[in-house]
This record gives C-alpha cells, structure tokens and sequence, in this order.
C-alpha cells in the first residue's frame, strides 16, 4: 500500500510537525525594525498623499475666491454705470408689512431730516406694490 493510496482512501497520513523555533532577541529586533521601517513608510506616503490633496484644494479655493472677486468687480461696474432716475420717495414697505414714511432728498443715501421716521401699524401692504401719492 502506497503512501497516497491511504490519503485517497480517506485515512490520513502521519504529519509530522517541526516544533516552532523561538526568536533571539536580535531576531526579535530585526523584525521590529522592520515592522517599524513598513509603518513609517504607510505614513509617509499617506502624509504624502495628504498634503498634495491639501494643496490642489488650496490652490482651487483660491482660484474661486478669484473668480468671485472678478465677478462682484464686474457687478459693481455695472451698478455704478446704471443711470439712475431721480423720484421722490413717499415711503418703504419692510419684509415684514411694516410701512415707514419720511422725507427723501434726490440721489441721497444719508437723509438728515429733524423728524423721526413715521411708523404706519394699521394695514401692511405688499412688498412688491408701489405707495401712490393718495394711498396711506
């Protein structure tokens, strides 16, 4: 009887085993090193990879924060070549319905007037409506 005819019959074969050599202790630092040496390694190409992404997102960043800044100078230019028409306010409608009436000067942000702003509670009118002169 052969040696595979057993293992093909289903009864195993004798295996014999080695017993397992213990390490020295400059076997042991060997391998240490170099499962420290691997490691170093993972990390410096994961900062590696880090920092190239960390620059390209930078540098994109940067690139819009330029285009916004061409494309609000382009906005400003053409609000400041907008011509404007010159009417007299008679009052404002805030978000919320409130409507506040005061004196305008023409073409003028900063309006100095003695009187204090007027604040009309009784009925809110629509953001989107112009005041005519006969209406509150």
């Amino acid at each position: 009887m052969s040696y595979f005819s057993g293992a093909a019959s289903g009864l195993r074969p004798y295996q014999f085993t080695y017993p397992e050599r213990k390490l020295t202790m400059e076997e042991m630092l060997y391998k240490f090193i170099d499962e420290v040496k691997r490691e170093h390694e993972e990390m410096r190409a994961f900062i590696y990879d880090f920092k190239t992404t960390n620059d390209i997102l930078f540098k994109e960043r940067n690139n819009l924060l330029i285009e916004l800044k061409f494309g609000v100078q382009e906005l400003l230019k053409v609000i400041n070549n907008t011509p404007t028409i010159d009417c007299e306010v008679k009052g404002v409608t805030t978000r919320g319905g409130k409507t506040m009436t005061q004196d305008a000067q023409n073409n003028d942000t900063n309006v100095h007037t003695e009187e204090p702003l007027e604040e009309n509670h009784d009925e809110p009118v629509e953001s989107n409506e112009i005041l005519k002169n006969d209406q509150p």
